[in-house]
């Protein structure tokens, strides 16, 4: 007698999931990369003069003033701020330049000076650097009959 098979009966139901098994162990830990060349020194966190004072018009005032050294150049950010307590207006602005003094003769600005922020509520106000003599000039102008408080920072921006 010749049996044969008969057919596929349905897949029963899957059974519960087992437990999850142990973590296996932690890879070795990779390695560091080179380390990248030093880049140049930012500019320096303390000004190397500040100045205040008060405009009373529409006149430039010198508010700070830095003298230079005999053979030094130097790239050079002034920072200056002014409010008017009368109106609370406030400005701010940050001009960049080049100075130079060779030897026995007198500063000058090489190139022009970059207006870098020029933020103000009251346009009238106004910054400048000039030289005179050895000296590097940081000047304001306010307002006819206000009063506005200044405060400058003169910060030398230097690759080394």
């Amino acid at each position: 007698m010749a049996t044969a098979i008969g057919p596929t009966g349905a897949t029963g139901a899957t059974g519960p999931t087992g437990a999850t098994g142990a973590q296996g162990p932690i890879g070795p830990a990779g390695t560091t990369g080179a380390t990248g060349a030093t880049g140049p020194t930012g500019p320096s966190g303390s000004a190397i003069a500040t100045g205040t004072g008060q405009t009373t018009s529409a006149s430039f005032v010198t508010i700070l003033t830095y003298t230079m050294t005999d053979e030094t150049s130097r790239v050079f950010r002034l920072v200056a701020e002014s409010h008017d307590p009368s109106d609370d207006d406030r400005n701010a602005y940050v001009r960049v330049f080049f100075a130079s003094r060779d030897a026995g003769n007198p500063v000058r600005i090489v190139g022009s000076v970059a207006s870098v922020l020029t933020a103000e509520e009251n346009a009238i106000n106004d910054v400048s650097v000039t030289t005179s003599g050895n000296s590097i000039l940081c000047r304001a102008k306010g307002q006819a009959g206000h009063t506005d408080d200044w405060t400058m920072a003169l910060y030398e921006d230097r690759s080394t």
